[in-house]
């Protein structure tokens, strides 16, 4: 029962955008958020341990789609007491799937600054969708930033010089098929115990 809990589809999640209370069944979330526009736009396509550069958003998740997968890049900015101006980043990826599939994938984020002089990485597990940003910030389970050290990575657009939110490098990995690709170049099959 325990596990069925974990896989049911009507398992009820909460929306990964901060300022959305909603929670739905767990089918329904990617709707939702399309429907309420909880999710950044545009969505990024890319593939497996592909490194990929594009904007992070601190009002709405970044969707990823890879084969047929789907990931959100959730970036969240909370003071460390009411009116301070001080703050940390976290940063990390979700995985819109079970806690038992979201162990077959691992992240890396990158940011760097534009003289390419300050640079930071960090490496985890994908978190599954049914964590809620309050468990995975107060765990320890993302990256974590102070707000004044992120804004060194932050870019300025050419056209009118406004600073803009730091460019994240984001490659996922699906460690489950890496681990077969590694066992058939061993010669050693799935099958062999």
């Amino acid at each position: 029962m325990i596990f069925h809990q974990t896989e049911c589809i009507y398992r009820r999640v909460k929306c990964p955008r901060m300022k959305c209370e909603s929670q739905v069944p767990f089918h329904e979330l990617l709707e939702h958020m399309k429907q309420q526009k909880c999710t950044f736009p545009t969505v990024v396509k890319m593939r497996f341990r592909e490194k990929l550069a594009f904007f992070t958003s601190k009002e709405y998740p970044v969707m990823i789609e890879i084969e047929s997968k789907t990931f959100l890049s959730c970036l969240v900015g909370v003071a460390f007491s009411q009116g301070s101006p001080v703050c940390m980043i976290h940063h990390w990826i979700y995985f819109v799937g079970s806690p038992q599939e979201a162990k077959h994938y691992s992240y890396t984020l990158e940011y760097q600054n534009e003289e390419q002089t300050t640079k930071t990485t960090f490496v985890s597990q994908v978190i599954s969708i049914d964590e809620t940003t309050i468990s995975i910030i107060k765990n320890g389970n993302c990256f974590g930033i102070s707000a004044l050290l992120f804004s060194k990575f932050a870019k300025t657009d050419e056209n009118n010089g406004r600073t803009l939110m730091p460019t994240a490098n984001v490659t996922i990995r699906n460690l489950k098929e890496e681990a077969k690709d590694e066992n058939v170049e061993s010669g050693i099959s799935d099958n062999d115990e």
